[in-house]
């Protein structure tokens, strides 16, 4: 296992130049000895298993200390930020080791409510009493290297490639944070239909390692001497070690050899310990709920259709999904170290990201591998609900075949920003699991959403006022095309799937967003009748049908919709077009996955005759959807017979006709409505 603390392979020579501002007392009893601002393979704690900044204290003297009480924080003019527990021994000549985070608990470790700033800032010790303890100001750090002293308790600091964190600094450090000039590769990550030689060049001399599986690269790692031959698809890793500087940024490629696939291609490149390792590995099933929540470095690189490069970017990536994650095909959120600039999706032409996806698919990955997309694909720009765009592709996990995974936009506060214009700083947003009303505040606060669930569970809806007092706080329009989405399609997943979000200004309305659709456009979930569902478990929905205005605008507006968005010809032309997408590929991804299965003895798709089957189940849907929906609606209100009526749109400058706030544009359509509802 990858283990920077524990391997201790290349000592670096130092230099007695010291260039930062400290202030500090010399041989004192308590002092800062060491700290890493950016960590992303040194050591992660014991209590969330992440790569957290964190800094060191040690106690100088042969008597144990009690910190109980003092403060630790990044903002000087602050210092009283964060401040340790009772009863916090030091013992004599000992170290403790204070992970700054922002989880602000103790468990076997302390977490404070700060993180570091790897740009540069302060870090501040005081007594309980306020005063200072030990101090100093530092500037930009190199990710993964610490800064520290030379000697316990003295006043020289260095920088160490190898950090010593709850130890003594004993690798040499050096007094320069600069970095050895970063390699260069002779050749172009990319696609090639036959073997390629590589060279790899160090511009300002020095050591060159590098390792083919996906491994940082360390100082035992091999030694470039001469050039390399690439015959199959490989990922490549190298840096430069010199004694004079710190090791050099680490450089990934990727090289594709005749592969035959047609998809943008999605390359991550990361150690293979983040991974499949037991303890800290992500791809583990073992306790498989437990890592979830961990975040591991990887290199990310891009390839268009054409399998021209795109990007190349270091990011973090973390499991994604409440079931995805059992599936052995995992789904994975990718975070960029900086924004990313490209164009993900040419549906839209957004091209500023600091998240997205690589779906798997979800509860679709044993069928079609492609029903949510395909769903919001088709209420898309239709609906008053946001949707997630989407682009297939293939991963490669350090060179090897993973199959179809499906880009995606993340749906969190970047996304409200980018597509409403809304400061993630000035917005509320919840999370609510309906399974067992779980609320989680994923931005702002959740008072006004209280302030509003407690007014609709204790006033008449029936009364007009009180119904008009709530259509000043939600998008009416926005909620109905969630709920009928819901229902129409039969997403029998949506309880633990319910997003809203509200800007914290006078006029800002809660909005629902519709995603996670995996479950959804099934001829068995179908006959679930979510609309019942719905009826008595969402929050609000059963007291808003006590309103004549609102039950006759959600059953005209999703008969509306049953005739527009979701009518019969548009849902086949959707299904052909996202299933054809991906057709070619469905052989190469059933061989990698149709022997692997999730705990329950779901597989993966089994064949590309299997798979057909499957997506003429979704044609199925199609033909019987509207006809259930109807029905349901029918016996849930009691409604009359339909009426049948058709819109003719003539003329040059044609416009649209709009009911109940849907649009119909097309020249010459039939829609389906009930009688006596007004």
């Amino acid at each position: 296992m990858l283990n920077i603390v524990d391997n201790i392979k290349f000592q670096l020579f130092a230099l007695l130049v010291f260039s930062f501002s400290l202030v500090s007392f010399g041989q004192q009893d308590i002092i800062i000895n060491e700290f890493l601002a950016s960590n992303s393979y040194v050591n992660t704690d014991d209590d969330f298993n992440q790569f957290s900044d964190w800094v060191e204290i040690y106690n100088n003297s042969s008597t144990a200390v009690d910190i109980g009480g003092y403060f630790l924080t990044d903002d000087l003019v602050n210092s009283s930020k964060w401040q340790f527990p009772n009863n916090t021994i030091l013992e004599a000549f000992d170290y403790l080791i204070i992970y700054c985070d922002k989880q602000d608990i103790e468990i076997n470790n302390l977490h404070t409510n700060f993180k570091l700033s790897s740009n540069g800032e302060s870090i501040g010790l005081y007594d309980n009493a306020l005063q200072v303890v030990d101090t100093l100001s530092y500037g930009e750090q190199v990710s993964n290297v610490s800064f520290g002293r030379a000697v316990n308790g003295g006043t020289d600091w260095f920088f160490y490639s190898i950090p010593t964190p709850g130890g003594a600094n004993t690798t040499i450090g050096l007094s320069t944070n600069e970095q050895a000039p970063p390699p260069e590769f002779s050749g172009t990550s990319g696609f090639y239909t036959s073997g390629q030689y590589l060279e790899i060049n160090s511009s300002g001399g020095g050591e060159i390692h590098f390792t083919l599986d996906g491994s940082i690269p360390e100082f035992n790692s091999p030694v470039y001497t001469s050039q390399l031959y690439i015959d199959s698809t490989t990922v490549i890793r190298t840096r430069v070690y010199t004694n004079e500087l710190l090791p050099s940024s680490i450089i990934s490629g990727s090289w594709f050899i005749d592969e035959p696939t047609v998809l943008p291609v999605v390359s991550v490149i990361i150690e293979p310990d983040f991974l499949w390792d037991p303890e800290i590995g992500i791809y583990v099933d073992e306790d498989i709920a437990l890592r979830r929540d961990w975040e591991r470095q990887a290199q990310i690189e891009y390839f268009d259709k054409n399998h021209e490069p795109g990007f190349s970017e270091e990011a973090d990536i973390r499991l994604f999904g409440n079931t995805a994650f059992y599936y052995p095909e995992k789904s994975l959120a990718v975070f960029p170290d900086k924004t990313l600039n490209y164009k993900l999706f040419e549906e839209k032409e957004t091209e500023d990201f600091h998240s997205f996806l690589l779906r798997s698919a979800s509860d679709d990955w044993p069928y079609t591998m492609m029903r949510d997309p395909l769903i919001q694909s088709i209420f898309g720009e239709q609906l008053k609900t946001d949707y997630q765009a989407y682009t297939p592709s293939v991963v490669f996990l350090n060179g090897d075949y993973f199959g179809i995974h499906n880009i995606r936009e993340k749906i969190n506060e970047d996304f409200v920003e980018t597509y409403h214009g809304v400061d993630p700083n000035n917005m509320d947003m919840i999370y609510l699991d309906l399974r067992d009303t779980t609320i989680n505040v994923l931005a702002g606060d959740i008072n006004d959403f209280n302030n509003l669930t407690d007014f609709v569970w204790n006033h008449d809806m029936s009364d007009n006022a009180n119904f008009d007092s709530v259509k000043s706080q939600i998008d009416i329009d926005n909620y109905i095309d969630f709920l009928s989405s819901t229902v129409f399609f039969g997403n029998t997943s949506w309880h633990h799937n319910v997003k809203t979000w509200k800007s914290k200004t006078p006029e800002g309305k809660w909005q629902w967003f519709s995603y996670d659709l995996d479950r959804g456009m099934s001829t068995y979930v179908l006959s679930q009748n979510v609309l019942t569902d719905i009826d008595t478990t969402d929050l609000f929905f059963h007291h808003f049908m006590q309103n004549d205005n609102f039950r006759n605008h959600f059953i005209n507006r999703m008969s509306g919709e049953m005739s527009s968005a979701f009518k019969y010809q548009r849902l086949m032309l959707f299904v052909d077009s996202l299933s054809s997408r991906i057709a070619s590929e469905i052989p190469a991804h059933s061989l990698r996955w149709k022997d692997e299965c999730d705990p329950q003895g779901h597989c993966g798709i089994q064949s590309y005759e299997d798979w057909l089957g499957r997506v003429d189940d979704l044609r199925d849907f199609c033909e019987i959807a509207h006809e259930m929906n109807r029905q349901y609606l029918t016996e849930a209100y009691q409604l009359d017979s339909e009426v049948n009526f058709a819109i003719h749109i003539q003329g040059e400058e044609k416009g649209s006709v709009f009911i109940d706030n849907v649009e119909y544009a097309e020249s010459d359509s039939n829609w389906i409505f009930f009688k006596n509802v007004p």
